[in-house]
């Protein structure tokens, strides 16, 4: 039977963070992987609606909203989005670059030229700076912070719904 509309098959938080460990390890092998950030980004910045759903949940939501590797996650992911990020709550990045780097070995007389390669960096604004004690971030970082921020909330969680009739 396919699935509901909607659902794919994911369907509890811990599938969902599993998804962006996946998402991850591709972003750790090629970190200027457009379809890789922005499905790492998207996910993640919805992530705390799937864990904590409903009305209810609203102030619980907001208070993690208010972290500040959330706040950049929130900023990367609504501006891969919307091509910008024009929300006055998004004030936590100043600016974003790619940096290029080569290494070259001398092995005896032969030079061994190693690939280039590409890093993307996020410039944090001074609050976001002070409280991560960092003045920028490549995405290998941030993504390492966004999972280590979230995997002590889900791992106790099933990784299935419990499908048995009450």
């Amino acid at each position: 039977m396919p699935p509901d509309p909607g659902h794919f098959e994911l369907k509890t938080p811990r599938q969902i963070f599993n998804k962006m460990v996946r998402d991850a390890n591709r972003i750790a092998k090629y970190p200027a992987d457009s379809d890789a950030c922005f499905n790492f980004f998207v996910t993640a910045e919805h992530m705390v609606d799937w864990l904590l759903p409903g009305d209810h949940n609203k102030t619980a939501r907001s208070a993690l909203r208010s972290d500040p590797v959330l706040k950049i996650c929130s900023q990367l992911a609504n501006g891969a989005k919307h091509f910008q990020t024009l929300d006055k709550r998004h004030k936590s990045i100043t600016g974003t670059n790619y940096t290029y780097s080569t290494r070259i070995t001398f092995d005896g007389e032969q030079q061994q030229p190693q690939e280039p390669s590409v890093e993307f960096v996020i410039e944090l604004e001074a609050a976001e700076a002070a409280a991560l004690g960092v003045q920028s971030l490549t995405v290998r970082q941030l993504v390492t912070r966004i999972l280590d921020f979230w995997e002590p909330r889900v791992k106790h969680l099933p990784m299935f719904e419990d499908t048995r009739k009450g």
